[in-house]
């Protein structure tokens, strides 16, 4: 089958609109595939959708009272849009020596962009004054990048071995809870890739299994407490039970623990008639041993995840209608999630994803470019997901729409 096909695939496959934890984008093996030397260069913008029913607290518990944490009776303060609407551009590169691939990529990796008004979450009513109301969902500017280093090994005619280094780093970052404001200073962490492919030219099979083990990221960390967490400081001093002060949970400087987690990823691709081409992935990341830990050293002021393993699962079909043009389609649906959460970076319960691609080739270049269309699973964030009590946030009938261009270059 020509080669052409083979390479075929939806421009957003590695691009996730909205998964689980904070991941962004997967590292994407594709270009380690083409024949000699290859570059590529892909943008994507991502159209986001994303609606809360939030809530704000309108009274406040004494101390010694019950119950005695400002929890509430709770009056809606909906959120137009908590998910901010991004760009992703990645960029990657190969060549060959001998029986060995050595290429590179770059790409954004993880992201938590969150447009809450969580600075507004007062401990007592708004007074008349709507410009005060805010719902709990944070306040958030997180980027992750990915430098992969990668070598290819050919083995056999069949059997390949991958192998290479990943250098993650995470920028200079803001977040701001009802707790208070995190200033993170970028840091850096290298880790690990391992890999196996077999392959059968002459019907156009792949099979790709590529692992990548959890690094962790320890970044230094500046806080201003906000007024609400002084309330709540205050209460439980009264109450004998704060394990600090108010003056000690006013600032802090800590490490914020970030890490991330171990991907198992199963990629496949078959020729199932002339021309016709099928292709998917199965793709495991383990959030739950990768959360982020913000430990100011008080129990009313730190921040921290609460995400669940995912798996998603991939399914497609690529169509070759002439020499230069060829088109595709693909079906997405990530599983694991849960219907209520205790984590207020969670804004919803896995997702359906719809993919449609196109590939024109002219020359030694292609130029490809796909729709995606997503559909968020309903969520609801609750003080404790166990035992829910207090309705942060409703996360219902959101969806995410991208649009993504790549241009690649055989020389």
């Amino acid at each position: 089958m020509n080669k052409f096909i083979i390479t075929t695939v939806a421009i957003l496959s590695a691009t996730s609109a909205i998964a689980g934890g904070f991941e962004a984008s997967r590292l994407d093996t594709k270009f380690m595939y083409e024949e000699g030397n290859f570059a590529e260069v892909s943008h994507a913008s991502l159209n986001y959708s994303v609606q809360a029913k939030t809530f704000r607290l309108t009274n406040v518990g004494t101390p010694g009272g019950n119950p005695p944490w400002p929890v509430g009776t709770g009056v809606e303060a909906n959120e137009e849009s908590v998910k901010s609407s991004q760009a992703r551009t990645a960029a990657s590169f190969k060549t060959n020596y001998g029986r060995l691939e050595v290429g590179f990529s770059r790409y954004k990796s993880g992201s938590i962009q969150l447009s809450g008004s969580a600075s507004k979450y007062y401990t007592n009513d708004c007074a008349g004054d709507s410009t005060k109301c805010g719902g709990a969902v944070p306040n958030t500017n997180v980027n992750i990048n990915t430098l992969a280093l990668l070598g290819k090994m050919r083995a056999s005619e069949n059997f390949a071995v991958l192998f290479g280094i990943k250098k993650t780093s995470l920028e200079d970052s803001r977040v701001t809870t009802s707790r208070g404001n995190f200033t993170i200073t970028g840091e850096s962490k290298n880790a690990g890739i391992v890999g196996f492919a077999y392959s059968k030219p002459d019907i156009a099979l792949r099979l790709e299994l590529l692992m990548q083990p959890s690094s962790r990221i320890s970044a230094k960390t500046a806080f201003t407490i906000s007024d609400y967490a002084k309330s709540l400081t205050t209460t439980a001093v009264a109450l004998g039970l704060s394990d600090c002060t108010v003056a000690q949970a006013s600032s802090a400087n800590f490490n914020t623990t970030m890490i991330s987690p171990a991907k198992t990823t199963l990629n496949f691709q078959s020729g199932v008639a002339k021309d016709t081409l099928v292709f998917g992935s199965i793709h495991r990341v383990d959030w739950e041993s990768a959360q982020i830990n913000a430990d100011t050293g008080c129990s009313a002021t730190r921040a921290a995840s609460s995400f669940w393993n995912t798996t998603t699962y991939t399914f497609g079909v690529a169509r070759k209608i002439s020499e230069t043009l060829a088109l595709t389609s693909s079906f997405t649906k990530e599983t694991g999630g849960e219907k209520t959460t205790a984590s207020l970076f969670t804004v919803n319960n896995g997702y359906n994803a719809l993919n449609i691609g196109a590939r024109y080739k002219v020359g030694r270049a292609t130029i490809s470019a796909g729709y995606n269309y997503t559909k968020l699973g309903n969520i609801d964030v609750f003080a404790l997901s166990a035992a829910p009590t207090r309705n942060y946030a409703a996360y219902k009938n959101n969806s995410v729409s991208a649009f993504g261009i790549k241009v690649g270059y055989n020389f």
